[in-house]
């Protein structure tokens, strides 16, 4: 089983194809104090670009600032926590609290906007791929984890009500592969609304699909 990730090397070993799509965003990812108000996820539409807060520890949370219609080459590693500061400074509001944040973050992640999904079969022989290296979302959504979670437990579902390998990999993918491609396409949709400014339809479709997740696989 080959839960690689998007470039997963066990996909291409069992010889499964998945084109990989960049979406012109860059998703910058920084460890900040989480601050007294944030206590849930917050997130804040610039004029070109949305930041946010995520809360993960009574102490800790970590800032986010989805950067749109760049080309995927990054600076240098050195310049990245100056050029996430520079970005956020285009926020009024919470974000110029979170500013001087992350000017102590000790380090920042700059990672492409990318996506996948295998169509077809995700196995071949015993061999099979879950997770992103089946069907990658954009981060939008905050479900890859999850999903990648499911697939373990749906996966060991079906093998053990099955009499053979190949009857459980295909009724694990049957049941699957809608679910995830939702998720994938929907988070694609949300990429492209953020990048036309267009949040009033963005936010609603997050919850409507967030509300489909929630249902049992």
């Amino acid at each position: 089983m080959g839960a690689d990730g998007i470039r997963s090397s066990v996909r291409r070993l069992l010889g499964l194809e998945a084109s990989v799509a960049y979406h012109g965003q860059m998703v910058w990812r920084a460890l900040v104090p989480r601050p007294p108000w944030a206590t849930g996820i917050q997130q804040f539409a610039g004029k070109v670009n949305t930041a946010g807060l995520v809360p993960i520890s009574d102490s800790q949370a970590y800032v986010f600032l989805t950067e749109n219609g760049v080309a995927q080459k990054a600076p240098p590693d050195v310049e990245l926590l100056t050029r996430l500061r520079q970005l956020l400074k285009d926020f009024p509001g919470r974000v110029e609290e979170i500013h001087p944040l992350a000017a102590g973050a000790g380090s920042v992640v700059r990672r492409p906007v990318l996506t996948a999904f295998l169509d077809g079969a995700w196995h071949r022989g015993t061999g099979v791929v879950i997770g992103d290296a089946a069907h990658a979302p954009a981060p939008q959504m905050a479900s890859g984890a999850a999903l990648a979670i499911e697939d373990g437990a749906v996966l060991a579902q079906e093998l053990n009500c099955h009499t053979s390998i190949g009857a459980g990999l295909d009724a694990f993918v049957s049941r699957r592969a809608q679910r995830c491609r939702t998720l994938v396409e929907t988070s694609v949709a949300i990429a492209g609304l953020e990048q036309s400014q267009r949040h009033d339809e963005a936010y609603p479709l997050v919850d409507t699909c967030h509300r489909q997740m929630a249902e049992p696989s």
